[in-house]
């Protein structure tokens, strides 16, 4: 409940200083805007499609906010598209574009693995870690195990892996 994706023209998009101090963007929702606070993630996104040099946005964010503001609001103008604003308990997390699969987030990444893993009851769960880019899922069949050297077992599985932020497709890799 507390993620939402808008979907909106650049040119109805405003950059300004979030009283943190970092960038935020006001996003036009009905007949209202919310602001959010852009994480790093969603400003170097925005550095990106607006073509800003990394050096120069990240002097700007720290020096001269207000200019980066600016600067962020003439390039959303300037250069219209329609894009995707992934935001997670008001903050951006993601700038994206509209075409962007938005249905596959980590939820249905998961619900969608978990009853294909499920078939196989001797798997043991490594580990699972979400991260602000990206949800990793481990899982070892300790039955198909072997030695590569005399006492280094390893155990075959699979990692599971999505980005609901625009770092990469979902997969499903061997390990």
């Amino acid at each position: 409940q507390a993620s939402r994706d808008y979907v909106a023209d650049t040119s109805r998009l405003f950059a300004k200083v979030h009283y943190t101090g970092n960038l935020a963007i006001e996003i036009p929702v009905n007949a209202n805007t919310e602001d959010f606070e852009v994480n790093d993630i969603g400003q170097g996104q925005i550095a990106s499609k607006l073509a800003i040099p990394s050096k120069s946005y990240k002097r700007m964010k720290t020096d001269q906010p207000d200019l980066l503001a600016t600067y962020v609001n003439c390039w959303l103008k300037r250069e219209p598209s329609r894009r995707m604003v992934r935001t997670l308990d008001n903050t951006v997390r993601a700038f994206l574009s509209d075409k962007y699969a938005a249905w596959m987030d980590n939820a249905l990444a998961l619900t969608t693995a978990m009853p294909v893993l499920a078939k196989y009851p001797e798997m043991r769960f490594k580990s699972l870690m979400v991260t602000d880019k990206r949800l990793y899922l481990q899982a070892v069949y300790p039955n198909m195990e072997a030695e590569v050297k005399v006492g280094e077992p390893v155990q075959a599985g699979v990692v599971i892996s999505n980005s609901e932020v625009g770092w990469g497709s979902f997969s499903v890799e061997r390990l």
